[in-house]
């Protein structure tokens, strides 16, 4: 119960997770963190590991969660549909193709879990319809580069940064 206190609380008001108990600034969103906690909480919940005291608290976090994901999506202004920090302006452009697929999956997965979050089937109807026209135009990379162990980024005309 302390550490799902601690991950409750660390929860920024508008949905986000910190990769660490960082200042409540929008600047400190992160992508990561917010998808894998949604992830975890709702394979708590699935599994009923999650105390009865607890439940409508981590119900509330998950859709928090989920509906920042949605709101931070760049729609078709770009690509790709997320980025690692989206309210960082040094970053929040570059792309991040792979973390598009984590994001889907993780959706998809607090959708099959029964959660009532309003609007998301339609959401994802979109987001899978842009993700498949999207295929086809994301760079495919050398395997050096996806499997090197670094966090490259991948600028739009597809030349590794380090």
């Amino acid at each position: 119960d302390k550490q799902l206190e601690f991950v409750l609380k660390n929860q920024s008001p508008e949905g986000w997770f910190p990769a660490y108990p960082f200042p409540n600034d929008s600047t400190n969103s992160t992508t990561h963190p917010t998808l894998i906690m949604i992830w975890g909480l709702t394979e708590q919940l699935r599994h009923n590991l999650i105390a009865e005291n607890n439940k409508e608290k981590v119900r509330n976090a998950i859709t928090k969660g989920v509906n920042w994901l949605i709101k931070t999506r760049k729609h078709q202004t770009q690509d790709f549909q997320w980025t690692a920090c989206p309210n960082d302006v040094e970053f929040s452009h570059l792309p991040s193709y792979g973390l598009d697929g984590m994001v889907i999956s993780v959706l998809h997965n607090v959708a099959e879990s029964g959660l009532p979050i309003p609007n998301l089937a339609e959401e994802l109807r979109e987001i899978d319809s842009m993700w498949l026209d999207n295929l086809s135009r994301m760079p495919s990379l050398p395997l050096e580069h996806q499997v090197d162990g670094r966090c490259n980024t991948v600028t739009a005309d597809g030349d590794i940064m380090d």
